[in-house]
């Protein structure tokens, strides 16, 4: 998803679609590649641009796994909108006070507040601001330039009392899982809240398996925190073993080995 609109924005009910077009209108939107604007603007009361894909990116450093046998890619996206603004430095220690008129600012971040699945808008009672998934696996045929299917990893905030009544499905998680693709399933987790930003989850989270040709999520365990890399697969004596790196701001750090069943 690049840049923002009012259908992007978050709709399982009215009110809470209202609630989300009353904090979009308050930042200058527009497609992807909207430039900054100034983060306090007595000429339009907008708090700055608020832009998709954030500052924290949507693919990044995480990556996506690649099949060379079927030509197929896996894409691990998120969606996290940033606030951006600009401001005159006013203090001699900011970087670019004296030298230029103007200097970059995540602005807005006061109008954000920090929830077990990333920063949501203040308003918003701890959900997001868009639409799902928030965290997605797409796959995507390289030979023929399509996409298969596209799936949401991981539960994300649809356990929250707001959305009980609506029986809503996975709603995907931000972050930055990685991946490990094997001849026949993806393996993935939810991401940590201590990997790029804090964007993911804080506490107990999700490993997954999905069926690669299909994306249907075939087994899944709670780990005691996010996943900080990539898994890792290997063989001894004739049975496979995972192993998943894990850790968490309030967790540590830590590896966890899964067996398949002998």
């Amino acid at each position: 998803r690049q840049g923002i609109t009012e259908q992007n924005l978050i709709d399982f009910t009215p009110a809470m679609h209202a609630e989300a077009l009353k904090f979009m209108q308050s930042y200058v939107t527009g497609p992807v590649f909207t430039p900054p604007s100034l983060d306090q603007d007595p000429a339009t009361g907008k708090h700055g641009t608020l832009e998709m894909p954030g500052v924290w990116g949507s693919q990044s450093w995480n990556t996506g796994a690649f099949d060379p046998d079927t030509g197929i890619y896996y894409a691990v996206t998120m969606e996290l909108p940033t606030p951006y603004g600009m401001r005159a430095p006013n203090k001699p220690e900011e970087e670019g006070a004296g030298k230029v008129a103007y200097g970059m600012d995540y602005q807005g971040h006061e109008d954000f507040t920090n929830t077990p699945y990333g920063p949501a808008p203040v308003g918003l009672q701890g959900l997001p601001l868009l639409k799902p998934p928030y965290g997605r696996v797409t796959a995507v045929d390289m030979n023929r330039g399509e996409k298969l299917w596209t799936i949401a990893n991981g539960d994300g905030p649809r356990n929250s009392p707001l959305l009980q009544s609506l029986n809503l499905p996975p709603l995907g998680t931000t972050g930055r899982p990685v991946p490990l693709l094997t001849k026949t399933l993806l393996f993935i987790g939810e991401s940590s809240d201590s990997v790029m930003g804090g964007a993911g989850i804080a506490g107990p989270a999700h490993f997954f398996a999905y069926d690669k040709a299909t994306g249907a999520r075939v087994w899944q365990t709670m780990l005691p925190a996010g996943t900080t890399g990539g898994p890792i697969t290997y063989e001894i004596d004739g049975r496979q073993f995972i192993v998943v790196p894990i850790g968490g701001k309030s967790y540590g750090t830590a590896w966890v080995a899964l067996g398949l069943k002998p």
